[in-house]
Formats: structure tokens, sequence, C-alpha cells
């Protein structure tokens, strides 16, 4: 189910962004992919420093069950995504810099989660 709503994540960003100019804004669809699949990468890494007990959740809220964990991440994926294409639709400077961030943060907390 978790694989399928990130599926389900990147095809619309990929719409909405065909939506754009009639044209797929490839930068676009590249950031929301890397932020799924860092989210993605963040939680089960965390999960399986959890199980192992090798660790603590760090973010006092983000839930410690998978489920919501899952839930929390995915819509601020979604959160991320929507700035986005807003900000593109104004054509706005620095659109990438919120998504680019999140990509780092759970970037860095699946390095942290995976090598616990």
């Amino acid at each position: 189910m978790k694989y399928f709503l990130c599926l389900c994540l990147f095809l619309n960003s990929f719409t909405l962004s065909a939506q754009r100019k009639h044209h797929i804004n490839w930068w676009f669809v590249a950031r929301t992919g890397l932020n799924i699949v860092a989210a993605s990468f963040d939680v089960e890494g965390t999960q399986h420093c959890l199980n192992k007990g090798t660790c603590l959740e760090a973010n006092p809220l983000m839930p410690t069950q998978p489920k919501f964990a899952w839930s929390l991440s995915m819509s601020l994926v979604g959160v991320d995504t929507t700035y986005d294409v807003l900000c593109l639709k104004a054509q706005k400077d620095y659109c990438w810099l919120p998504t680019t961030l999140s990509v780092a943060e759970h970037t860095a907390g699946a390095i942290s989660g995976w090598t616990k």
C-alpha cells in the first residue's frame, strides 16, 4: 500500500508538470521523485534502526509506528510538491529550495537510520 501511494504521488507530480505549459518540467519531476525516494528511505531506515533498538526518533513530533510515520512523511512530501507547483505557476525564483532541503533532511535521516 505504501509503495502504491508513493507511485501515485510521483505520477501526480508528472501530470501536474505536464499540464503547466504542455511540456514536462523534468527538474520538477526529478525533485519530486527524489523527495519521495528520500522520504521512503528515511522512514524505512528509521524503522530498521528502531526495531534493532540502536536509536531513538530524533523528531518528537514524528510517530514511531510505521503507518503513522509513512502517512506523515508522505503528507509532508505532498505539501512540498504543492508549494513547488504553486511557486512554478507564479514563476517565482527559488521554487526548488524547500524540496531540496527536504531531500537533504530525509537523506541524512536515511543514512543515520541504515548505518546504526
